[in-house]
This record gives structure tokens, sequence and C-alpha cells, in this order.
């Protein structure tokens, strides 16, 4: 795991899935709001979700990934981070 930022939420997949400032600014430009439902395609393995959730935790979000490896390690991040599946969502391990 990569600490985004001195004593900053955890993130599993900067090996795989580097920070950019796309995701940065991407998930700050998203204006959400208490309760929202969030759904992330594409989502790597979850840094904008992530992101999302850090800023607004009552957020109900689902993410999907075609990706195998960046799909397993989603939910580890947000397993660090005590959003349980029920709030994060099951990530979508669809990879043929």
């Amino acid at each position: 795991m990569s600490q985004l930022w001195p004593g900053g939420i955890e993130y599993e997949g900067a090996a795989a899935f580097p920070v950019t400032t796309d995701s940065l600014l991407l998930a700050d430009f998203a204006r959400v709001r208490a309760g929202e439902r969030v759904l992330e395609l594409g989502c790597g393995a979850g840094l904008i979700s992530l992101l999302l959730l850090h800023r607004e935790p009552s957020l109900r979000v689902r993410a999907g990934e075609l990706s195998a490896a960046a799909a397993e390690a989603a939910p580890r991040t947000s397993d660090a981070h005590a959003w349980n599946q029920e709030e994060v969502g099951a990530h979508q391990r669809a990879h043929t």
C-alpha cells in the first residue's frame, strides 16, 4: 500500500495504476452530496472512488473494472479504510 500523502489515505494499486494528476483532478471535479450513489466504470484499483469516499464517507459507491489485477486491488484498498463491501459495492470481476 502507498500513502497518498503523509498521514493520509492508503491506496493499494499504485504499482499497476499510479496516481496521476488526471485522477486527482477528476475526483476533485466531481460534485457529490451526502448519501448519493456513485458508479465508477473502469475504476482501475479504485483511486477515484477512494478519494470521493474520503471526501464524503456517506456515499454509496459501486465500481467496475475489466482488469482482474485491478479488480482484486480495489477491495483491499476499501478494506484498509474499513469501508465494507456494502458501502463500496461489489467490484466486478468481469475479466474473461
